[in-house]
């Protein structure tokens, strides 16, 4: 589902958002192909599911989008 959503540029919730940021932070090990999946990656669920979610440039995208979510929950608890 997350990648259909991603594929199709439908709207993305922040509740989504630091999903994505949390999900990428703790399958970090999963962005390469475990050695044993070297000829087949597709049999790597680890590093599909790596993909699926975005990759690498859904990675930046998800911290980039989170970090101007926070800023604009600080400056609003400034006001």
């Amino acid at each position: 589902m997350r990648a259909a959503t991603l594929k199709n540029r439908k709207r993305v919730s922040p509740k989504t958002i630091r999903q994505m940021v949390s999900f990428f932070a703790r399958h970090e090990k999963n962005k390469a192909i475990n050695p044993k999946h070297k000829g087949s990656p597709e049999n790597d669920k680890g590093y599909v599911a790596w993909l699926l979610w975005g990759g690498d440039p859904g990675r930046s995208w998800a911290e980039k989008i989170k970090r101007q979510m926070d800023a604009k929950d600080d400056a609003r608890k400034r006001d």
